[in-house]
């Protein structure tokens, strides 16, 4: 057991942060008390993080800003743009898609390549045992 509780501050700001103000205290203190059941410091910051994360569901935040409705409106905005654009210079559209195609292609057929040189002889039981030997001929 830990005797005085020095929380860790990123996880705590944090939680303050995001928790509802009339359901801090009550969340704060089972959060601190689990902190201070762990034997070890390291794994009671560890699970301190971890009780953080699972506590940050919608019911105990905080409401979403009513500034918020404008940015879906200016993403809305930013996207009818860029339809607007890619009708207006269908070419250029073609030619972005297209490399953006052959790059997506490239690293396909790049990551497969390397996976495949990678699993090379590893269907036999006791792969790690084999070995090759390069016969060099002298001239």
């Amino acid at each position: 057991m830990i005797d005085r509780p020095n929380l860790p501050r990123i996880p705590h700001a944090f939680y303050k942060w995001y928790c509802k103000k009339d359901r801090y205290e009550e969340l704060h203190g089972d959060l601190e008390e689990s902190y201070e059941r762990a034997r070890r410091v390291d794994q009671a910051k560890l699970l301190y993080w971890w009780d953080v994360i699972r506590c940050c569901n919608p019911m105990h935040g905080r409401r979403p800003d009513r500034n918020q409705a404008k940015s879906y409106r200016y993403v809305a905005e930013l996207l009818l743009h860029g339809h607007k654009k890619t009708l207006q210079d269908k070419s250029y559209f073609v030619i972005n898609i297209s490399g953006l195609a052959v790059g997506y292609c490239q690293f396909t057929f790049i990551s497969l390549y390397i996976i495949n040189e990678l699993s090379y002889d590893q269907f036999h039981s006791k792969y790690e045992n084999i070995y090759r030997v390069n016969a060099v001929p002298r001239v």
